[in-house]
């Protein structure tokens, strides 16, 4: 039979390492004559990752984990002025440590034929590497096909407008959504004239020179942008979502030091009562917009579980290396005034909140990683968190209003999405159909050997 190992480069950050890696994990688990090399970059931003892998390397005969040596990461001032640029910058160092290993697991005469390479977003001009090793590659998107259609146009705008987005900007026609988008709502990276921008357009530059492109979303949820791709231009896309943790292996690399106070504080919510606030493992706002969600959260009435993380002066997420406490940047009182019905933390146990009956809506991260475990398990999705400005109290307020309301359309719509992304990932599924196609295509491709000696 013939055998096929793929290598999978992702990005660090627990929304997009776990993503991919519980991907890998559908792949093997699907299709036994894959397995997987897993490349590992450790980041001075994600430094938790050493604790899952053990866990994973545990529990997966087909998987293994190459930890590329440490790079330097770029002076950390940069992160204050456009996380993506200095993500970007970061992980390109990696470049010839991911060639090594690669060439190395091709020299090996022992090895399963190399297949390709499945690169994360942030990863995406390693692609050099592959082509240089003769090697096709894959995107994995762990973000929607919405946005997947922001990117594809990027380039466009690039060409025609050479500069980075306005909010006086027309609204945007986007092949992959039905109304005009205003600019204000897309991600803050592509109006930072600091590097954000920048670093977007790279990487956006080399989407359609990927072999096909993985998106953690199913057909059902996006069927207009899906549709949008077959346009002869875009490679083939293949809707694999939901791509979730359920296992709950995530939280061995996460502090779990509040996990115990977490959950018994939900324990004791009525049921679908609480907003939960978690905006990802680089999810970070400044002070003056943590203020307007503090005031919108106490404005609603609602109770609350909010992940709020603080960005150090050093780049680093977590504590204020400054001395800046989170009482400091909250309004004055408003812990106070809050009591016990809301509660905030710097962690917290994504998969098993979203899952927790108390929980009512969410404002998950703008990544697919949130909206997907919040559709998954029942709970509404209604908050967007891609702010390229400061969203004041009232609009937030009236957001987490109509999550929450039990009559609303939002709550209704997203309980028959849920459903609807249970039966994607079934056999006959949508979700389990593409990934069918996506195994025929990579063990068909020309490239591939033929060998069938493994």
């Amino acid at each position: 039979m013939k055998k096929a190992e793929l290598v999978f480069v992702p990005t660090p950050g627990a929304g997009h390492y776990i993503s991919a890696v519980e991907f890998a994990k559908r792949l093997i688990h699907t299709d036994d004559r894959f397995s997987v090399t897993l490349l590992h970059m450790r980041s001075s931003l994600h430094p938790h990752t050493d604790p899952y892998n053990t866990s994973l390397l545990a529990s997966e005969t087909h998987l293994r984990i190459i930890d590329l040596p440490p790079v330097d990461p770029p002076p950390s001032h940069l992160i204050h002025k456009s996380v993506e640029h200095y993500i970007l910058l970061y992980f390109e160092s990696f470049i010839p440590h991911v060639k090594d290993a690669i060439t190395h697991l091709m020299s090996n005469p022992d090895s399963v034929p190399l297949a390709g390479l499945v690169l994360d977003f942030f990863c995406l001009p390693m692609i050099d590497v592959a082509k240089e090793l003769g090697l096709p590659s894959y995107l994995y998107l762990t973000s929607g096909a919405g946005f997947l259609g922001l990117m594809l146009y990027l380039p466009t705008h690039h060409s025609q407008i050479g500069t980075e987005f306005e909010d006086s900007d027309p609204d945007l026609e986007l092949r992959s959504f039905v109304n005009p988008v205003p600019v204000r709502v897309l991600p803050e990276a592509v109006s930072n004239k600091h590097g954000g921008y920048a670093a977007y357009i790279k990487v956006a530059q080399r989407f359609r020179e990927a072999r096909g492109i993985i998106v953690n979303t199913f057909s059902e949820l996006e069927p207009y942008a899906v549709e949008s791709f077959a346009d002869g231009q875009t490679p083939p896309v293949y809707t694999v979502g939901p791509v979730l943790d359920l296992g709950g292996q995530a939280h061995s690399c996460s502090d779990r030091v509040d996990h115990g106070k977490i959950m018994g504080w939900l324990d004791a919510q009525p049921e679908s009562s609480v907003a939960f606030l978690c905006f990802g493992s680089m999810g970070t706002f400044d002070a003056p917009q943590v203020r307007e969600i503090a005031l919108g959260l106490e404005r609603s009435g609602h109770r609350f579980l909010w992940a709020l993380r603080l960005l150090r002066l050093d780049g680093k997420l977590g504590g204020s290396s400054d001395g800046t406490e989170l009482s400091d940047i909250l309004p004055e009182g408003f812990l106070d005034r809050i009591g016990e019905r809301g509660m905030i933390c710097e962690w917290a146990p994504q998969m098993e909140a979203l899952s927790h009956k108390s929980i009512g809506g969410t404002a998950a991260e703008c990544l697919w990683t949130g909206e997907g475990t919040g559709i998954s398990s029942g709970n509404e999705t209604g908050l967007s968190t891609d702010w390229g400005e400061v969203v004041m109290a009232e609009e937030i307020d009236g957001a987490i209003r109509c999550v929450m309301e039990h009559d609303s359309m939002v709550r209704k719509k997203v309980k028959e999405m849920g459903e609807m992304s249970r039966r994607a990932v079934m056999d006959g599924g949508s979700s389990s159909k593409s990934l069918g196609r996506l195994i025929a295509d990579i063990m068909n491709h020309p490239q591939f050997p033929t060998n069938t000696n493994y």
